[in-house]
């Protein structure tokens, strides 16, 4: 048995692989981390935000809820409140924004349908 016969040919995708990080290794081809890190630019970080940043906020809210009990507002937008209550999908999905700019939430009711 020769040398040749017991050697298995590897893929062309092991090969780039192995190329690739190979590249990598010696610094011939970037990561995208470092494209990402070459390209930033300190203003980008003026930009960022949380959604805490727009939470009562009149900027993005196209939307005022009103609590039950005590008649609060809040400005909220339609798309955050929907992704989390199947009534309130089903509510702004019958009625656009410019139909239904506030809503009274409705007092929790139990499994029973028992006010809370």
């Amino acid at each position: 048995m020769t040398g040749s016969e017991g050697a298995q040919k590897a893929s062309f995708d092991e090969v780039k692989k192995v190329m690739l990080r190979y590249c990598i290794d010696i610094g011939q081809i970037k990561t995208a981390l470092q494209c990402a890190l070459d390209n930033y630019k300190p203003e980008w970080k003026l930009t960022e935000r949380k959604c805490k940043d727009f939470f009562n906020k009149e900027l993005l809210s196209d939307v005022t809820l009103v609590n039950p009990y005590n008649q609060d507002t809040y400005r909220c937008h339609r798309v955050i409140v929907a992704s989390g209550s199947r009534y309130f999908l089903e509510l702004f999905s019958k009625y656009g924004p410019s139909e239904l700019t506030t809503v009274k939430v409705p007092e929790p009711f139990n499994q029973a349908h028992e006010l809370v």
